[in-house]
């Protein structure tokens, strides 16, 4: 389906098919009108629904202890993905967007979710995808879509109980699937960016080898060490400036012997990359 919207996007119904759907529908049918569950196929079953009460959550120091890790991990991810992902759309869309004010909205709705047990929330890169290319502008798409979601947990998890475990697999796996792109891999080997693509395949190696949690802290440990680096080794020249005559030019005096500064200004420049990091 991926493979046939891309080849007809020009066809509405097409592009905006929502495949998931129907893929749970249609496999759903299936199995309820074949009684498929009686010959040894896996069903979800039923899912308690309902509204959850809100309570406070459980912090004893040796929870907090054990998740100290996961939660810096999750805390990271959630963020950078969320901050990229609204920094692509207010490029495209010329509109401004701030770190900070990013990191507060996200911390207050995990924080004010965290009473409902539910899982850590953040910006999600399909959904974006799907809002942008319906048009949606403002935030009543999203509460639209909340709205949608808690009327299905209230009211349509019966629906659910012949809904194949398959399925829900092929959802994750092509899900997942999307996230290994070897593009960005290509394009750092085609423009000989070796350190990048040393630290890229580094992380891999390192995610597969010990998990997330320690990828995470080698990407950021070898990310300062290289800035270190270009910061330690850059030694910038300072240079003065002067005017030409008979123009607005502002050149180098050792260069240029005719340029003249102007009566009690001292200009400078700096040639080389400015860091505020040390």
């Amino acid at each position: 389906m991926k493979y046939v919207q891309k080849r007809f996007d020009r066809l509405a119904v097409i592009r905006f098919m929502p495949v998931t759907l129907l893929l749970v529908i249609v496999t759903t049918l299936i199995t309820y009108g074949g009684r498929l569950d009686q010959q040894g196929v896996r069903i979800l079953g039923d899912v308690s629904g309902g509204f959850a009460t809100p309570v406070l959550p459980d912090l004893t120091l040796d929870r907090m202890r054990a998740s100290l890790g996961a939660a810096l991990t999750i805390s990271v991810l959630l963020f950078v993905e969320s901050f990229v992902i609204g920094k692509t759309y207010a490029a495209k869309h010329n509109y401004p967007i701030s770190p900070n004010r990013e990191l507060v909205a996200l911390g207050i709705s995990n924080v004010f979710s965290s009473f409902f047990g539910a899982f850590s929330a953040g910006g999600s890169l399909a959904r974006s995808k799907m809002n942008d290319a319906l048009g949606a502008q403002t935030p009543l798409a999203g509460l639209i879509a909340a709205g949608v979601i808690f009327w299905a947990i209230l009211f349509l998890l019966p629906v659910f109980y012949y809904l194949p475990s398959s399925s829900i697999a092929a959802i994750v796996f092509v899900a997942v699937s999307g996230l290994l792109n070897a593009h960005d891999a290509l394009f750092m080997y085609r423009v000989r960016a070796w350190k990048d693509l040393a630290l890229f395949f580094g992380m891999v190696i390192v995610t597969l080898a010990l998990g997330p949690q320690y990828s995470i802290i080698f990407a950021f440990v070898a990310c300062l060490a290289l800035l270190v680096k270009n910061v330690a080794v850059v030694d910038p020249k300072l240079i003065v400036l002067g005017v030409l005559p008979a123009s607005q030019r502002y050149v180098d005096v050792s260069e240029f012997p005719e340029a003249h500064g102007l009566e009690g200004i001292l200009m400078l420049k700096m040639q080389g990359p400015l860091h505020f990091v040390i």
